[in-house]
């Protein structure tokens, strides 16, 4: 009865908490879907409104960070878009679109709701043939961050995060002073083949100017249909020849109309352009527009969805890339965007050029820094002071400023500073001050509209190392940000690790100086690039060695017979001779530059045998009869081919032969040319009869020539 007592208290506990999980998440997703879209009518003109997020969740500050806040990219409908909270709107049209707003979490933990989009339709109710003139309100063109001698640009809502929404916007324009409307086709590439998985997967795309639009490239052009061949080619060869199948004998005729268009000539910038994009990239969109007025401005915005298993390195950048091919004209305009992966979307950030780097290039070009920050106050901000401690392998006397922005002048003296806008640099030791002074940089939550254009800056800068730098040093640094008077914000550390160079050599020479001359050899050699101490080399070769596998001298042998039918004798003399073809692997040779001039290596060779030929001669000489020979000498030579990997192989020859051998090079031996001389002792199984063989060691010493990259 106890028992029956507790199970079902058990039962009713469980059933509880089954609910209790349930009514929790059903009051999550009610406060999410509270959140919405509040669009409020001007009190005079009829084609503007003002629109504000309604009941949006409270964010959850994350401790020691900027207040939490939400910042907003609000779309229109209508291909216009404005990044304010509550934005005030005049639309020219009266069309289908949906209002659309993107909310980004700032310092707080947790995601953001999703709002349902509003359509146009239902609260623009007339348009301008409806109402008095004097309540529908002009508007300036669209606008858009593209200056006047740009074509296409790309920006995002937020940097991209794993596993947030993004709204890409694709930019462009007719920068052409011709008065001709322009036509072409628009190309977004995304997901970098660089990367072994999809960092992006498309959701849709928003476009408000007829254009049309392709999930891949754009059907009926000529890149469509090349790539269309590609898959088909080996068909055709294989079965029926180039014109002899039936998609070929199509092709033909589609691409025949565009093969005069001058924006496909073979090898052109648009060709180039949009090969060089494909063999980077492994996902497309695209987008045909048409009549593009000089100086029109457009934008298209395409939702992505960020990858859960997106690379979450701070200092990692990912990028995509817009291309605009204009119609009868061989051009390209391209821009690509650069993006940095964040683990939270905070604006005060430092990124490094170089996750891994190789010592040689590193003191060859240095690495780049960035510093990226933003005022995300109430108001403007006048002093900005960045303070970064670089690595002790770093020089700070070798830095170069690459670009900064806002763009003061450079301070030039003490009065300078204090009075007018400049920007200065100080170094003491390691530390570097960098400091933006009487500015005026808008915060993101300050109250006027115009001033919150433009609240980012950043500083980008090269460094290089010292002359003392140690292999797999880690260099890392991380940078201060002073707003004003107020606490410092720190920023992530950015990393770079120093690895040792790759050197890349050619090797050829002789396989054998005691036996056959024309034996050869050619390969290449990977090392660490002018390494110290005890270091690893690897080796690729192939080879060629031959030599007599056997020869018979029969003395006084019945050659024929005589008229009588008695046997008339001679010498008869048989040798067989093979060459071989081998391929070498050397998995494991330790080596030691001694000086810079000599150096030592011992290892262990493998060589598979891929191809034997074999020569058989055979002689035949008469014993003379009273001093007279009967016939002149007689002599046959056949070649065949005995071992052909991997299909025709002979049992008395080795599949693989293992060797070890003793190495000595003189010469440049770190980085330039160099003569080795290799001491080669193998196992093998060879021929040493028509019908036997047997395993032995052999003994090479190989002379040959080396240049080390």
């Amino acid at each position: 009865m106890t028992t029956m007592f507790f199970e079902s208290k058990c039962v009713c506990l469980s059933v509880f908490l089954f609910y209790a999980v349930i009514f929790q998440s059903l009051a999550q997703q009610q406060q999410e879907s509270s959140a919405e879209i509040l669009i409020k009518p001007d009190a005079i003109y009829e084609n503007v409104f003002t629109f504000e997020v309604n009941n949006e969740p409270a964010l959850k500050q994350i401790a020691g960070a900027p207040k939490a806040h939400y910042s907003y990219f609000w779309e229109f409908g209508d291909g216009t878009y404005s990044t304010e909270k509550n934005p005030t709107h005049i639309y020219n049209d009266k069309k289908g679109g949906k209002v659309k707003v993107s909310l980004t979490n700032n310092y707080g933990s947790g995601g953001v709701p999703r709002l349902r989009h509003r359509n146009r339709r239902d609260f623009q109710r007339r348009g301008p043939a409806e109402v008095p003139e004097s309540k529908w309100k002009n508007r300036k063109k669209a606008n858009g961050p593209l200056s006047k001698n740009e074509a296409v640009k790309l920006q995002n809502n937020h940097s991209p995060r794993p596993g947030d929404p993004l709204v890409c916007v694709l930019s462009y324009q007719n920068d052409s002073d011709e008065a001709l409307p322009l036509s072409g086709t628009l190309y977004f590439f995304y997901n970098e083949k660089s990367f072994s998985y999809d960092n992006f997967s498309f959701v849709e795309s928003r476009y408000h100017h007829q254009e049309v639009f392709q999930q891949g490239m754009p059907a009926g052009s000529i890149s469509s249909i090349q790539s269309e061949a590609q898959g088909h080619l080996w068909v055709s060869r294989a079965s029926y020849g180039y014109y002899g199948h039936a998609f070929f004998r199509d092709y033909e005729k589609r691409i025949e109309p565009l093969k005069g268009l001058p924006q496909y000539i073979p090898g052109g910038k648009a060709d180039k352009a949009l090969k060089e994009a494909r063999k980077r990239y492994r996902n497309v969109l695209s987008w045909k527009f048409d009549q593009l007025g000089t100086g029109e401005k457009r934008n298209i915005f395409t939702s992505l969805e960020t990858s859960p298993d997106m690379i979450n390195d701070t200092t990692n950048t990912i990028t995509y890339k817009a291309v605009m091919i204009p119609d009868y004209k061989d051009d390209a305009k391209e821009f690509t965007l650069k993006m940095t992966i964040q683990s939270s979307h905070d604006p005060n950030k430092m990124s490094v050029s170089h996750r891994k780097i190789r010592k040689g290039m590193i003191k060859r070009t240095g690495v780049t820094y960035t510093i990226k920050f933003q005022n995300t106050g109430r108001g403007a901000a006048g002093n900005i002071l960045i303070e970064n401690t670089l690595p002790e392998f770093l020089d700070p006397a070798t830095i170069k400023i690459k670009d900064f922005y806002p763009k003061p002048a450079m301070c030039l003296n003490a009065d300078t500073l204090q009075r007018e806008s400049c920007f200065d640099t100080t170094r003491i030791g390691q530390l570097i001050k960098w400091q933006f002074k009487n500015i005026y940089l808008p915060g993101t939550r300050q109250s006027d509209r115009e001033g919150r254009r433009a609240t980012k800056g950043f500083i980008e800068f090269s460094v290089m190392p010292r002359k003392k730098l140690n292999v797999k040093e880690s260099l890392q640094t991380r940078a201060y940000i002073y707003f004003d008077k107020n606490d410092p914000v720190k920023t992530n550390k950015a990393k770079t690790k120093v690895v040792k160079n790759v050197s890349l050599g050619l090797r050829a020479g002789l396989h054998s100086l005691t036996e056959n001359s024309d034996d050869v050899l050619g390969g290449i050699s990977i090392a660490p690039f002018s390494p110290k101490g005890i270091y690893y080399q690897a080796e690729l070769a192939v080879s060629r060695i031959s030599y007599t596998a056997f020869e018979n001298v029969s003395e006084n042998a019945p050659i024929s017979l005589d008229p009588n039918g008695g046997p008339i004798l001679g010498t008869i003399t048989s040798r067989s001779e093979i060459t071989s073809y081998y391929f070498d692997i050397i998995p494991i040779q330790l080596r030691t530059n001694i000086s810079p001039f000599l150096s030592l290596g011992a290892g262990v060779q493998l060589s598979a045998l891929m191809r034997a030929d074999e020569k058989s001669f055979i002689l035949r000489q008469y014993n003379p009869i009273r001093g007279v020979v009967p016939f002149p000498d007689e002599s046959e030579e056949t070649e065949i081919t005995v071992y052909d990997w991997p299909d025709d192989k002979d049992s008395r020859f080795s599949d693989i032969e293992t060797g070890f051998f003793l190495d000595l090079q003189a010469g440049f031996v770190r980085k330039g040319p160099s003569l080795g001389l290799r001491y080669l002792q193998r196992q093998s199984k060879r021929p040493t009869a028509p019908e036997r063989s047997e395993t032995t060691s052999r003994n090479y010493l190989q002379l040959y020539a080396t240049f080390r990259f």
